[in-house]
């Protein structure tokens, strides 16, 4: 599937912590949409093929907003469908509060992953 605003990079270039789950980011989807790992990684897959397995418990897939120049990390672990990144990605570490920016970009890719799932090609 033709994608050009995201781009998958190569293994571990987003590695950081999660930053946001599923859930946080696109409050549109139902429970069972946002936390189920099949149908996260389905898009993921449908996108940019397989993804990298870190460890048994981890499938992860370093991806580009090349709009923004935004890199986030898009994976499943041991708490579901997740996002990561590094502190650079807030505006408030305190409150954990994201940037804008980033904030639009993981809504936009979710969505975009969500149309995938919903529409594959």
């Amino acid at each position: 599937m033709e994608n050009k605003n995201y781009t998958k990079l190569s293994e571990g270039q987003a590695l950081g912590f999660k930053i946001a789950t599923r859930k946080i980011v696109n409050d549109s989807l139902s429970e069972f949409e946002a936390y189920d790992n099949e149908r996260f990684l389905k898009g993921l897959k449908i996108l940019f093929g397989d993804g990298d397995l870190y460890d048994k418990a981890r499938m992860s897939y370093s991806i580009l907003d090349n709009k923004r120049n935004i890199i986030f990390e898009a994976f499943v672990g041991s708490s579901g469908p997740s996002y990561g990144g590094t502190v650079k990605d807030y505006s408030d570490i305190t409150n954990l509060t994201l940037r804008q920016d980033v904030l639009e970009s993981l809504l936009e890719f979710d969505q975009l992953l969500e149309n995938t799932i919903i529409k594959p090609r």
